[in-house]
């Protein structure tokens, strides 16, 4: 448990050039943070950021390694027989959004 914990704190430490060398402003992680830009700054500069935060951090930072993960996802559950019809599928989506 120790060994996570640490990675945790490697990790942390790493938002601020992970915010700077990403293709995105900084404005645009304020907004998905929901923050308002003197305490995102405050949080930048303290290595303050919640788990929640510091998880969508690395989400916006890394889309490649998510994509990976919905396709290793996905082909579990073609393994494991979880499908489902399209027509099924298309119907539950017009009684979601209708």
């Amino acid at each position: 448990m120790i060994k996570e914990v640490i990675s945790y704190k490697n990790i942390v430490k790493k938002i601020p050039s992970l915010i700077k060398e990403s293709d995105y402003k900084t404005e645009f992680f304020i907004k998905k943070l929901e923050l308002k830009q003197a305490t995102f700054y405050r949080k930048l500069r303290d290595n303050d950021f919640t788990v929640d935060e510091v998880e969508k951090i690395i989400i916006l930072t890394n889309p490649d390694e998510i994509l990976k993960l919905e396709f290793m996802k996905a082909e579990d559950d073609i393994k494991n027989g979880r499908l489902s019809d399209h027509n099924e599928v298309m119907e539950r989506l017009r009684i979601k959004y209708a």
